[in-house]
């Protein structure tokens, strides 16, 4: 039991290690935020993951897991920011 659980680990580490090499080798914001909402949701076991950017107080999403284009009129996406920027000025 142990062995496997080693194993996994070991896979697990090697996926993050890839999913790291893939970030780094991102050329652009947009490009980033996309590898991290896309790939990030698997490696976290999340059902989707919103990458947003704080510049100057405001919050803006970068990037939704399985969204290609972002409508700023959403008001899901409206909800996110309010809560992103709502977190940090805490």
């Amino acid at each position: 039991h142990e062995l496997r659980m080693l194993r996994r680990e070991r896979i697990e580490w090697r996926q993050w290690d890839q999913f790291q090499q893939s970030l780094q080798s991102a050329d652009g914001l947009a490009r980033l935020a996309t590898l991290i909402s896309h790939d990030g949701r698997t490696l976290t076991g999340s059902d989707r993951v919103t990458v947003v950017r704080i510049d100057g107080g405001r919050a803006r999403a970068e990037s939704v897991s399985g969204v290609d284009v972002l409508d700023p009129r959403s008001t899901t996406l409206q909800a996110l920011e309010r809560l992103a920027q709502a977190a940090c000025s805490t």
